[in-house]
């Protein structure tokens, strides 16, 4: 690991006065860690006893066919007890204090919580997601994060507050927020129990959207246009260029149903949960926009990951859900696009191109 992202997975993570220990040293108290390097560096920090590990990792599930052949592998090596046979997985040992306090987690099981950690993508927003494993029952309960990047401590911050929130006005469809330490930019939430969703819009995820409205609330596209413009200021003029007349042909002023937005409704954040959808990683969530706009990014993300169009069927029923009209679903599929572009496409420049290319091509 590089030393920036060392230091935060041992000072954010662990109690004070924890060690990393050389090869070959033990200690009374210590944690021990295999390091899964992605494509960009270390992606998961699992514990070296697979019992723990497992009971977060069942959620994991990729979506492409090769990433989700690789990991079956590495899950079966784990599963054997022989994950450091294979090439290119670390080793990582942690000494701990006698007198361990995970307090600065929120933790308050009586024994210490078993971490696996995984690594966010390296960016600016970088940061530890970690499942803390009860080692008493084997069951993840929380789920902590920690800030790497510069800008990841206020992100962490802004989404416990996002969660309160939620909490109230939409409950059921969020994580709880456990625990905030707002010093040190982490806070912990509740770990879901059930399991992935699919790659499709489903009678579910409908219902789910349908949660999300704002009772009594309404937005207009022109409301939603003229809160995005500033963003335009600070993009590369070809690219302001190229969407700025895209946008101005959007000013629609006519009254829609408002709702939450997610900000980020893919597969990977959305889980069955005694019955019904929940999400999770709401950083990116606002309180008030467009009926349909998460369901263009649950589109348009898989049709740049996967090159389909499964769910296009969906859009349909959504439209009726919503009492929108085909131009509606027209305006907020190009809105959608522009807005991601001028946010920067999930942080992802070749998402970018590609809704460039979109656009482009209509």
């Amino acid at each position: 690991m590089d030393s920036e992202l060392s230091r935060t997975f041992l000072d954010g993570l662990f109690p004070e006065g924890s060690r990393r220990l050389a090869t070959g040293e033990t200690a009374p108290r210590e944690m021990r860690f295999w390091v899964i390097r992605g494509k960009r560096g270390p992606r998961w920090i699992v514990p070296a006893h697979p019992a723990a590990g497992l009971a977060a990792l069942r959620h994991w599930r990729p979506f492409d066919a090769a990433s989700r052949a690789k990991w079956t592998l590495l899950m079966a090596a784990y599963r054997a007890g022989v994950l450091g046979a294979v090439p290119g997985i670390a080793r990582l040992a942690i000494g701990i204090p006698e007198t361990a306090d995970w307090s600065h987690l929120g933790w308050q099981g009586v024994s210490a919580p078993q971490p696996v950690v995984h690594v966010g993508t390296p960016s600016a927003n970088q940061r530890l997601v970690a499942s803390l494993v009860d080692p008493e029952t084997g069951v993840a309960l929380a789920v902590a994060k920690v800030p790497v990047g510069a800008n990841a401590q206020a992100r962490i911050l802004h989404e416990a507050d996002l969660l309160e929130r939620l909490a109230e006005e939409q409950p059921g469809v969020a994580p709880r927020l456990l625990f905030r330490n707002a010093a040190r930019g982490i806070a912990t939430e509740e770990a879901f129990r059930g399991q992935p969703t699919g790659r499709r819009l489903t009678a579910d995820h409908l219902a789910f959207l349908d949660r999300l409205r704002v009772a009594g609330g309404e937005i207009s596209l022109r409301h939603a246009v003229e809160r995005l413009r500033p963003a335009l200021d600070g993009l590369a003029p070809d690219v302001a260029a190229a969407i700025s007349p895209v946008l101005d042909g959007l000013d629609a002023p006519a009254p829609l149903p408002a709702v939450w937005l997610h900000g980020d409704f893919a597969p990977w954040n959305l889980f069955r949960q005694e019955g019904r959808l929940v999400a999770c990683d709401w950083e990116n969530a606002e309180p008030r926009g467009l009926p349909l706009f998460d369901a263009m990014h649950f589109l348009w993300i898989q049709r740049y990951l996967f090159s389909d169009r499964k769910s296009d069927c969906a859009m349909e029923a959504l439209r009726t859900q919503f009492h929108l009209t085909e131009e509606d679903v027209v305006r907020i599929s190009k809105f959608y696009r522009v807005a991601t572009i001028a946010k920067g496409g999930m942080e992802d420049p070749n998402y970018v191109k590609f809704l460039m290319g979109s656009l482009r091509d209509e």
